[in-house]
């Protein structure tokens, strides 16, 4: 019971920080934060970084009218003394999801990165349309897989203690403008797109 309910607290925290910003009131937030010192994305825990990368996807999807194909790498804590910062890696991963081989390579890759750079986590970001292997949503019951034909963004978590995975439905209106649908964090034993990154 204890173990559920620390799942379903975690799966809280990354939806609430997860939530996509109404245009109107995103410039009172950003002015509100202000006062409070934000904490650096190596000071997060997986699920706190989740829901940041999946806001900044929402807004780069608000302001570009594309989803990116991208890993980010959450950086490592500075080691005592270090004169630079570590930042934030985002990596380009467009073919990844093409064939088997090229996932398979892709996730050599980001492996060899994150190891590296001591990355503590990663998420990484496809949208639906976007995915020719592996399609994880196909001839999956309703029950299981319940946005049906619906183009939408999959965001999936890998840290060394945490593997979550959620799906956005994206909406086209009649000019061609993307908007958001139901955000949910769905099973990612189910429908996890990319291999483990962290052993």
């Amino acid at each position: 019971k204890a173990a559920k309910a620390a799942k379903a607290a975690k799966a809280a925290k990354v939806e609430a920080a997860s939530q996509p910003p109404p245009s109107a009131v995103a410039p009172e937030r950003a002015a509100m934060g202000k006062g409070a010192p934000a904490k650096h994305l190596y000071d997060l825990d997986p699920e706190e970084f989740a829901g940041a990368m999946i806001q900044d996807v929402f807004d780069q999807v608000l302001k570009t009218g594309a989803v990116p194909t991208i890993a980010y790498l959450q950086p490592a804590r500075p080691k005592p003394g270090a004169a630079e910062e570590p930042g934030l890696a985002g990596i380009g991963i467009e073919h990844a999801f093409n064939t088997p081989a090229t996932l398979g390579n892709c996730a050599d890759f980001i492996r060899k990165h994150a190891t590296e750079q001591g990355a503590q986590s990663a998420m990484v970001i496809v949208r639906k349309s976007q995915v020719g292997y592996p399609c994880v949503w196909k001839g999956k019951p309703k029950g299981v897989w319940k946005f049906g034909k619906a183009d939408g963004i999959f965001m999936q978590l890998e840290a060394k203690g945490a593997r979550a995975m959620f799906f956005t439905e994206l909406q086209t209106s009649g000019d061609g403008k993307l908007s958001f649908g139901e955000t949910a964090q769905i099973d990612v034993d189910e429908f996890g797109l990319f291999p483990r990154v962290f052993q």
